[in-house]
């Protein structure tokens, strides 16, 4: 049996009989046993609210942009209606009685129809018991914190998780929190992080899906005629190269290095952005603390972020699909094309891609025409004036410049020299030359790091980037200093890029 130590590691004080070690890649109880753990996740619905399904556009955009957004109470299983009006919900969700509910079986435009005595919570979990279960992945998304604004969390839903994890730990469950995203964010076609942090990016994301910077399943193939059952099958997993989630991923991990001039409230969009996620899921922690009996008994540790994506970062050619890109279906766009798109452009000759038994197949180009609809959103839009936002009320530097790409805000291309098929004839002396992407002024920008300049021995004087080392760590280590912070014997469960 493995030796254990007798006092904390973290903290230096003696062990609780509950405590599991984590000793020469196992867990092992302090019994000096090898504990075998056997999870599942619980689960894929809490990337949505109730009654919010992906395919589901009426009320999708009018949620967020005149209201607080949709409260993920009933995630990821949803509790009686005894248990809710003993949480003292909110203004127009604190008494869940039928007669509450109009025919469409809303309370306070929050659906409830599926809230009834039937014991889901209890149900399920025993039966994942029965099952053999010990473990569970709980899933939860920076959305379901933080959707109101910045700072502003929802203390129901905080409530009803923890509601949710006590019913874990009385059905003999260990459990480690699990801060989901794909793709960034429900808005930009998957799950995550707040609509309010698209803005916050300068984004539109009413321009998402004419600009193809994310295939969004409900406005599929236009907000206009949609036809969500048509949308191809793990398609959303190509938003990963389109140029929403490429930017932001760049910004969160990097935009100190790689997006300098954006700076909101005093500091850089990078700092603002991830300041926010850690600040959401801490909080998370402190409440969860705050309860009592939860924080090692029944929660071991926590996830960091799922699918880490390093956007742009390391880039080696913004004119050419990267080598690394396995996942193509559909129209695969560069990221060059993709900025051209972004500020409305029309393209020509994007590859267009099938994804079957044997992998993905090219299959022939599509020209693709925004119609002069920009990603990137406009001042009166974005309800700012001097920088200051009428309703999320942070404040954007002057060099921040609204309606225009950040990336040729930052030198890396110059859209004044963009044509459709890339193409532009250069006249001289000797005659016309077609020279092809000559408005993608720096191809290498996100390849090497701007802050090593003249200490590299590569051209430039710059090292190249490392995504892990550089960016994902630093994040890691602030992330898992915060939730120590409130849980110091937390295990954490690290997510590759």
């Amino acid at each position: 049996m493995p030796r254990i130590p007798t006092k904390s590691p973290a903290t230096g004080a003696p062990l609780p009989p509950h405590y599991i070690h984590t000793l020469n890649s196992h867990f092992v109880d302090q019994s000096s046993r090898v504990r075998i753990l056997r999870g599942v996740n619980l689960c894929g619905s809490s990337k949505s609210p109730v009654g919010k399904p992906s395919w589901i556009l009426e009320g999708f955009w009018e949620a967020v942009e005149a209201a607080d957004g949709d409260s993920f109470v009933g995630r990821p299983l949803q509790l009686s209606k005894e248990e809710y009006d003993s949480m003292n919900l909110g203004e127009g969700n604190a008494q869940l009685a039928d007669d509450d509910m109009d025919d469409g079986g809303y309370v306070g435009g929050q659906r409830f129809e599926l809230f009834s005595d039937s014991g889901e919570a209890d149900i399920h979990l025993a039966r994942l018991r029965g099952w053999g279960f010990t473990l569970l992945r709980f899933v939860f998304t920076w959305e379901a914190l933080e959707h109101a604004g910045p700072k502003k969390y929802d203390e129901d839903f905080i409530s009803h998780l923890i509601l949710v994890l006590q019913k874990c730990k009385a059905h003999g469950f260990l459990v480690f929190l699990d801060p989901h995203q794909d793709v960034w964010s429900r808005f930009t076609g998957g799950s995550g992080a707040p609509y309010w942090t698209l803005l916050a990016c300068g984004i539109n994301p009413r321009s998402l899906t004419a600009t193809q910077a994310a295939l969004i399943h409900n406005e599929y193939p236009t907000p206009a005629q949609p036809d969500p059952a048509n949308f191809p099958a793990m398609i959303w997993g190509t938003n990963y190269s389109r140029l929403a989630s490429q930017t932001l991923f760049t910004l969160f991990f990097a935009g100190r290095d790689f997006a300098p001039k954006c700076i909101i409230d005093g500091v850089n969009i990078q700092d603002y952005l991830q300041s926010h996620f850690i600040g959401a899921v801490s909080h998370l922690a402190r409440r969860i603390k705050e309860a009592g009996g939860l924080l090692d008994e029944c929660v071991l540790g926590w996830d960091s972020m799922n699918e880490p994506f390093e956007g742009m970062v390391g880039y080696e050619d913004l004119r050419r699909i990267g080598a690394s890109q396995a996942l193509k279906k559909g129209s695969c766009p560069t990221p060059a094309q993709g900025m051209r798109l972004g500020m409305g452009m029309k393209q020509d000759d994007i590859e267009w891609w099938d994804f079957g038994s044997f992998g993905p197949r090219r299959n022939g180009s599509v020209d693709i025409d925004p119609n002069g609809v920009r990603l990137w959103v406009d001042p009166e839009v974005a309800d700012e004036i001097d920088g200051v936002n009428g309703r999320w009320g942070w404040k954007r530097s002057k060099e921040w410049e609204l309606g225009k790409c950040i990336w040729a805000l930052h030198g890396v291309w110059d859209p004044s020299k963009s044509t459709p098929n890339g193409v532009s004839r250069l006249s001289s002396t000797a005659g016309a030359t077609e020279v092809k992407d000559i408005d993608i002024l720096i191809p290498d920008y996100f390849l090497y790091s701007p802050s090593s300049e003249g200490m590299g021995d590569v051209p430039g004087g710059k090292d190249k980037v490392a995504f892990v080392e550089d960016y994902l760590l630093p994040h890691m280590r602030d992330y898992f200093s915060a939730l120590r912070a409130h849980h110091p014997e937390l295990i954490p469960f690290i997510q590759p890029p």
